[in-house]
Formats: C-alpha cells, structure tokens, sequence
C-alpha cells in the first residue's frame, strides 16, 4: 500500500510538473511575444496606451462637452469593493435621467409588418408631420399642445420647451474642441452615458428642422442641421467604435432633415455651398482610423484587466460581484494561462493594426470594407492563441460597412449640393459629373466602392439619378434591396419622388 502510494504520488507529482513547466513555457512564449509587439508598435509611432491615444483635455472655455447641461454626468465617487480595492462609482445617474426627460421622444405607434416590410425597401427618410405631432400631443413630457390642424407649428410649440437647451447647444457647439469625462482606465466599465443623449437631442433637432422649413423658416432649419453636425462631430470625439457608430447615426439625421428640404425644393444656392463646405468637411476615414487605433488599445486593456483582476472582469460581465456565475468565470481565467491571453492580445493587436496601415496607404476615398477585403482572417484554424480576434474579426465587417455608408453619404450629399449649385446658375442640370469640375467641385466624384465614377444621370424631367455600387462593387443600375432585410444592391441618393427601392441615406 504504500509503495502504491509513493508510486502515485511519483506520478502525481510528475504530471503537476509536467503542468507547470507547460505554464511556465506559454506564459514565456506569450509574453515574448506581447513585449515584441509592443516595441513593433512604439517603432511605428502607434499609441500603446489611452494617454497616447487621447490628444490634452481643453479647456473648459474651448470644450463643447464643458457646458452645464452636461455638468456632473461624469461624476464618480472612489468606494471600496467585496475584494478590499478601491473602484470608481459613477454618480451622473441623476443628469443621465434629467437629459432623458429633455431629450427623449414619446414612443410613436407600432408598425404592421407590411408596412415595416415597405418602410424597409423603400427606405425613405421623409418625416411624416402629422404622425410626430400626435406623438408630441400623446406625452406628458411635453407640454399639451392643441391641435391646431397644423402639425409643423403644434411641434414646434412642444419643442419651445426645449428651446433653451438647444440655445445653450448652439452656443457650445462654437466651442473648437470637445472632450468627455470617459474614464478609459476602467476598460470594460467605461461609462459612455452622453452618447444616447446626443442622438437623442439630434432627433428632436431633424424634426425641429423639417417643421422649420414646412413654416417658411428656412434660416432656422439650416441653422438645425449645422448642429445636429456638431453632435455628430461631438459623439465621435471619443476614439472609439460605438462612438463612432453613434456619430453615422447623427449625421444620417442631418441628412435626412437636408434630403426633406431639397426634396421640398426649399434651399437656396447659399444653402448649398454652405452645406457642401460641412459634408466635404467630415473626414469618414480619420474617424475609422482612430476608433480602429481606440479599439486596439481597448482589447489591450481588456487583456491586461483579465490578467490582473479577472474576479473584476467576471463581474463586469454578470453586473454581480458575488454570483456563482461570476466565481466561475472568474476561476476560468484564473486557471487560463497568462501566455495564451497575451497570444490573443498579441494577435488582436497585429491585426487591427494591420486594418489601420492598409487604411492609411490605401488610395484617397476608398472605402474601409474594400481596403479590408486583403486583411488575413486566417488565424491558423482552431488555437488558444487566437480565440479572441477570431470571435471579433466577423463583427468589423457590420463596422467597416456602416464606415463606407458614412463615407458614401456624405459624397452623395456634397455631389447634390454642387449639382443644385450648377442648376442654380445654369438653368439645367449637368450632362455629366465632369461638368461640375472645378467650379463646383474639386474633381468628379470617385465611387469609394468601386474607384469607378459616381453613377450619375440626368433625366428629362429635371430629376436625376445620383448613386454607389454598394458593398458589392456591381452596378445593379441603382436597385436597392430586392426583400424585407436584405442590404441594398446599390447606394443610392433618394430622389425627390423615391422609387420603392430606393436607398435610405
């Protein structure tokens, strides 16, 4: 017995050594690995760490997020936690809620599927006033306007509640700088509570905008959309990706108040030019960039959360320090190797990294979807080593997509603007896109998706048909989604009598 004993004990301990000594080996490896990519990194000047990333915090005079109806969203308390170390407790619950009762919109009536089938096909960006002034009259978070059988001056009575918030706004939004109080040191438990305000507010702007302009005040709605840009530019002023995504969302609502006012024909050539100046302005690709970069430098910090308070990680995820789903996982990652997760760090790094180079070197204008297609997705099958960004990879195709409809949008929008440029002084509309080089435009407008032409033609009627290739880089002649769901075949700029497939902006 025991020599059974001594001899299984033996083996105990060979195989414990065995173990160890294969911890001890990946732990090197991967380490090795993560310090090389990290020099590889600082050699190309990339940022390793958010203070790299983030440019100095402006002053409060020059910073559009300084404003007081922003004060105290990002308050935080230090507090103790079950483990004995110290954590950042939010505090700006209160302002978030305070923002939700300016900002937030009555929840309008629910679609039948037929028509949620049609809406999506036919995609139309057109504001429906009369259906907005029911909702505005159906809360009690605005106040009770009767109907006065005109629904463009009933929503801008509710919204003369809101009128000096949107004042203090358009004051801010002269501020050349913007900075939020987003803590990036907590990684996974950053708090980005400004950004479903600033859509928020952006809403109530487009429908303030298209009500402007069905009251003849043509002045006050463009004046509405040039904010409804600042929000945009203010959302995507952390460089990261759901901030980024929220800013493509803004700019869709600036662009659609400006399709209702083209559609309407109520715009002037100054208005246009103007216009045309802001649209050029938005540089779709930089903003990719940096939330690529941001993104990068968050993974990296997530890893090194895991490695260094994974019980933290766990209890991120399950929002409870204490549940036995929290413990599991939390022991999960105690017993994960340390090299296998600086693997993944690694791996992730190297290849969001090499997204941003084929960015950068890639020709001007084209889109990030079609710059990606050369990135290697091939992480060598089934490893420890790359389990994150093989998880990750397929969700930066959604990214880049709804990048290259930023891009294409707002290259559609200045190409309208220099079209109705040139119909304002010439009587008629440009046979070609060439003929508005250079007056109107710099160049004729390159497709990002393709680095073909912009498809253009002038119809006999006065409307004309302006649009991208799409994702796919083929010409489907403008066609837009064949069913309920389904992505557009081409992008295209809504005309002024929309066909059923046509493209939303």
């Amino acid at each position: 017995m025991k020599k059974f004993i001594r001899i299984t004990g033996f083996i105990l301990a060979g195989i414990l050594t065995v173990i160890g000594l294969g911890y001890a080996i990946e732990n090197w490896r991967g380490a090795r690995v993560w310090s090389a990519e990290q020099a590889r990194l600082k050699q190309r000047g990339e940022p390793l760490v958010w203070p790299d990333l983030l440019p100095p915090a402006p002053a409060p005079a020059d910073n559009f997020a300084a404003t007081p109806l922003f004060e105290g969203l990002f308050e935080y308390q230090p507090v103790r936690g079950p483990n004995g170390k110290t954590r950042h407790q939010w505090k700006g619950g209160p302002v978030s809620t305070r923002l939700g009762e300016i900002f937030r919109l009555p929840p309008g009536p629910p679609s039948t599927g037929k028509n949620a089938a049609q809406g999506e096909i036919g995609r139309t960006p057109a504001l429906d006033l009369s259906e907005t002034a029911a909702r505005f009259r159906s809360s009690t978070n605005y106040p009770n306007v009767p109907d006065s059988g005109k629904p463009a001056r009933d929503i801008l009575a509710a919204l003369e509640s809101r009128k000096a918030v949107f004042e203090e706004l358009k004051a801010a939004s002269g501020r050349p700088e913007c900075r939020f109080g987003v803590r990036y040191e907590d990684s996974v438990e950053a708090l980005l509570p400004h950004l479903v305000w600033l859509k928020a507010a952006g809403h109530l702007l487009q429908i303030r905008a298209v009500a402007q302009l069905e009251t003849g005040n043509r002045v006050a709605a463009v004046e509405d959309v040039f904010l409804i840009l600042r929000l945009a530019d203010a959302a995507g002023s952390d460089p990261i990706l759901i901030s980024m995504l929220v800013r493509f969302a803004i700019e869709s609502q600036a662009a659609s108040a400006f399709w209702q006012g083209w559609r309407d024909q109520r715009w002037t050539g100054e208005d246009y030019q103007r216009f045309q100046t802001l649209f050029e302005a938005i540089d779709t690709r930089e903003a990719a960039i940096a939330a690529l970069r941001g993104e990068r430098i968050f993974g990296s910090s997530l890893m090194d959360l895991l490695l260094r308070d994974p019980a933290r990680y766990a209890a991120a995820l399950s929002g409870d320090d204490g549940s036995q789903q929290t413990g599991a996982v939390g022991l999960s990652l105690r017993l994960t190797p340390s090299g296998w997760l600086r693997q993944n760090q690694t791996a992730h790094s190297r290849w969001l990294d090499g997204v941003v180079q084929q960015a950068q070197e890639a020709p001007a204008g084209l889109g990030l979807s079609v710059t990606a297609r050369s990135i290697d997705t091939d992480f060598g099958g089934a490893s420890p080593y790359h389990f994150l960004v093989r998880l990750m990879a397929p969700s930066f195709s959604n990214v880049f997509k709804k990048a290259d409809r930023s891009l294409v949008r707002c290259l559609l929008l200045s190409t309208t603007c220099a079209i109705e440029r040139y119909r304002a002084e010439t009587g008629h509309l440009p046979a070609t896109l060439a003929d508005l080089a250079p007056r109107y435009l710099q160049v004729a407008p390159i497709d990002p998706m393709d680095g073909k032409p912009l498809r253009y033609q002038a119809r006999s009627d006065g409307h004309f048909e302006l649009y991208s290739v799409g994702l796919d880089g083929l010409d489907d002649d403008g066609a837009g989604a064949t069913s309920y769901g389904k992505e557009p075949q081409d992008w295209a700029w809504p005309g002024r009598l929309p066909r059923s497939d046509s493209h939303t902006l």
